[in-house]
């Protein structure tokens, strides 16, 4: 980012498009502020003395710029947001008008934008024709980056759907912006829930931190997975993800096989761009914008998310207090059933969360006879019902006996033959290779745990490439495209294979006697 002393300009490239100025170092990245997030300052302002602030205002973390120049800088402490203010607000007031500078700063900047615009466009053209045999799609949050990388796509290949996932936790406006941007630009938009509400699986798993953000995958990749599964294609997703916006994003490639959605290959568009160049690329296009970026946001997301700075939650307070009362209401009780005070949660530690694991024997394996590889599962105080017998189906075909009173379900093939009676406490096992014994052992209790700890997230469904994990309800495996692979059971890389295995705090295991 650059500063033009002579026409008083951010610009993106250190060359002024007005007078060819070269231009000053000013910083990393900017935003603008808007007038309702200049009113907040205002209301915030504990000076009397302070009645007004100026306007054409830039945001950079959390320092306020006015002509290349911090004005003030504001952070919050405890329940209070405090200021610093570096330059004397009332001698700053000017009657210069906001739309003319927003003018001149596009009239400085075209150049370049231009330029962005025309390489993302070329970039989408080029991914799409070496991907013919996928379904095109935007990956659409409700921010701005999708925003910009829906017209950027509309522009270059014409129209395709966008792909929304509600994850239960969005912000209300966001959720009307989603649905009245689809129509302004008048492309399909394909809206996704998730099977499990967001506090219900809260309870079972916690509540999500930096460190452990099972969320992202029950919320969102778990309903896009469920819809994937049903498509005879694998997707080509345009996705606005920017590798200036975390440490991680910085590592990803362009073009990448997305590792939570597993039939999806995910094209970034404007990957290169900075915050600054997104914001004056919606103005140059008059891209419809999320309100909420009005109000003081910079990133637009789930209200409850853990990577929310201190400021993020100050705000979301004071827009959505109703919002914000119910998740510190939810902490709280969280807090107090598992040993934890209040300043835990409101001095942000949960956001840190991590766990102890507490495992719990509820399953015993038994050798049956000294001679063969047959051993007997034996359940403590739960049985061998249809729902937690469908996990096994991934080791071969399932046939089903009706006995009277009972029913028999067995599992052959090549590597194991199972046999149990629904609803009974017993599940018989026979290891058919004694060569792969100890792997084939490992694969059944790893599965049998899974089938014991499910919180039925539907998280899982991502974890096959060939869509054959199903969920309605509960997990269902599709006989017609499973090829009994073990993938889904073995890969340590697939995270969304077993979401309780890798975050639930006490979970159920299977012990060898």
């Amino acid at each position: 980012m650059y500063w033009c002393d002579n026409c008083n300009l951010s610009l993106i490239a250190d060359t002024c498009g007005l007078c060819k100025h070269h231009g000053s170092v000013l910083t990393k990245d900017l935003k603008p502020v808007f007038t309702s997030e200049r009113n907040f300052y205002i209301d915030e302002l504990s000076d009397e003395s302070v009645k007004e602030i100026p306007g054409n205002l830039f945001r950079y973390r959390n320092k306020i710029i006015k002509n290349g120049k911090v004005l003030f800088s504001f952070h919050v402490n405890g329940k209070n947001l405090e200021f610093r203010i570096k330059r004397n607000l009332a001698s700053q007031i000017e009657s210069e008008n906001e739309t003319l500078l927003t003018k001149s700063l596009l009239r400085a900047n075209q150049r370049v934008l231009e330029k962005k615009e025309k390489e993302a466009i070329a970039f989408i053209k080029r991914v799409a024709n070496s991907h013919k045999s996928k379904l095109e799609m935007v990956s659409f949050s409700g921010g701005k980056d999708s925003a910009i990388t829906a017209y950027l796509v509309k522009k270059a290949i014409g129209e395709v759907p966008l792909l929304y996932s509600n994850t239960g936790v969005e912000f209300p406006e966001t959720i009307t912006f989603a649905r009245e941007f689809a129509k302004k630009m008048d492309m399909e938009l394909i809206e996704l829930h998730p099977p499990q509400k967001f506090v219900d699986l809260c309870e079972e798993l916690g509540p999500p931190s930096r460190m452990m953000r099972w969320c992202c995958f029950t919320q969102k990749a778990t309903p896009i997975n469920a819809f994937y599964s049903n498509l005879d294609k694998a997707v080509l997703s345009f996705d606005g993800i920017r590798k200036s916006e975390s440490k991680s994003r910085a590592k990803f490639d362009r073009l990448r096989k997305n590792t939570k959605i597993i039939r999806q290959t995910s094209a970034y568009p404007i990957f290169e761009w900075l915050d600054f160049e997104v914001w004056l690329y919606l103005f140059f296009r008059k891209i419809p914008m999320n309100p909420l970026y009005e109000k003081g946001y910079s990133r637009i997301g789930c209200w409850v998310c853990p990577n929310n700075g201190k400021f993020d939650d100050y705000l979301l307070n004071k827009t959505h207090p109703d919002l914000s009362k119910k998740w510190i209401k939810f902490l709280l009780e969280y807090a107090e059933n598992h040993g934890r005070t209040s300043d835990w949660v409101y001095s942000g530690k949960w956001k840190q969360r991590t766990t102890k694991y507490k495992k719990f024997e509820i399953c015993s394996l038994q050798k049956i006879c000294s001679v063969g590889n047959e051993f007997l599962f034996v359940l403590r105080d739960s049985k061998f019902t249809e729902d937690k017998l469908e996990f096994f189906k991934v080791f071969g075909k399932k046939a089903v006996k009706d006995l009277g009173n009972e029913k028999l379900v067995q599992i052959i093939g090549p590597k194991v033959t199972i046999a149990s009676f629904v609803d009974r406490n017993t599940m018989r096992v026979r290891f058919n290779e004694k060569d792969s014994f100890k792997r084939s052992m490992f694969e059944i209790r790893k599965q049998l745990e899974k089938a014991l700890n499910c919180v039925n997230c539907g998280a899982c469904v991502g974890a096959c490439r060939f869509g054959a994990i199903e969920f309605d309800e509960s997990v269902r495996i599709n006989e017609s495209k499973c090829n009994n692979c073990l993938e889904c059971v073995t890969s340590k890389y697939l995270k969304q294979s077993c979401i309780t295995l890798h975050y639930k705090a006490e979970r159920n295991i299977v012990r060898a006697r």
